[in-house]
């Protein structure tokens, strides 16, 4: 005998979706004659709810509904799998709001949040259904452009985002100017590995703050090597102080 479950959406009369298990069995006689089929539908939907929101918390952002930095993880694992077997490049834009750290504990943290989801919308505009936006906790966001074929087609997403952080951010009647700087790292160019092309891309945007803020950076190779020299000296003169 034959059994099979599946998982069916039914719309009701007052317009409410339903989640629904329908188990169907078939019976036949002795001769393999189909005689009936007995179909039982269980209703799933508050199990289905509650499944749809352990995965929200569990992947996306509850400030901004974008990634968080596990889904962004493995969605940049995939892309970067995808682009070795298609020997394409994906490019890694790392977004760092400029002197958030003052206008947060300025206005408040609500007033804060508020910017960080108005910072999301104005990101999420500026790419393709196809790509990625995350958000990794404070001001930071990162995008993931998949199939990019030249360098360039990252540098035209980067320009966009600044372009679209030049107008004024309305928050609670208040007009906040709001920048924002940017590291642009390469698969596979600049790493072959998820966490490297992360830090790389990071290592970018601290140098674009370097150079000014409100502009983008590419990674380069020595940029690193400074990175390094300049974490061990932050930390030498807090032991320093320290003692």
């Amino acid at each position: 005998e034959y059994s099979s479950v599946l998982e069916k959406r039914y719309l009701r009369k007052d317009g409410e979706t339903v989640w629904a298990h329908v188990s169907l069995s078939p019976f036949y006689d002795e001769a393999g004659k189909l005689l009936y089929v007995v179909s039982i539908v269980q209703d799933m939907t508050e199990q289905k709810r509650a499944k749809d929101e352990i995965r929200q918390l569990a992947f996306y952002d509850t400030l901004s509904g974008l990634p968080n930095r596990t889904l962004f993880l493995d969605r940049l694992g995939q892309a970067m799998a995808r682009a070795s077997r298609d020997e394409e490049m994906v490019a890694l834009l790392f977004l760092d709001l400029d002197q958030f750290k003052r206008i947060n504990d300025t206005l408040g943290h609500n007033k804060g949040d508020r910017l960080l989801v108005e910072a999301a919308s104005r990101i999420t505009q500026c790419v393709h259904e196809s790509d990625t936006i995350a958000r990794l906790g404070g001001d930071e966001f990162t995008i993931i452009l998949p199939n990019v074929h030249s360098p360039s087609e990252a540098g035209v997403v980067a320009s966009k985002v600044l372009t679209a952080f030049q107008r004024n951010f309305h928050i609670a009647e208040q007009e906040l100017s709001v920048t924002t700087s940017i590291g642009i790292a390469l698969y596979p160019q600049d790493a072959v590995d998820v966490e490297l092309l992360l830090r790389n891309a990071d290592t970018a945007m601290y140098r674009a703050k370097e150079l000014g803020r409100n502009n983008y950076q590419f990674y380069d190779s020595h940029l690193s090597s400074g990175f390094d020299e300049r974490i061990a000296l932050e930390n030498a003169l807090r032991t320093a102080a320290d003692n």
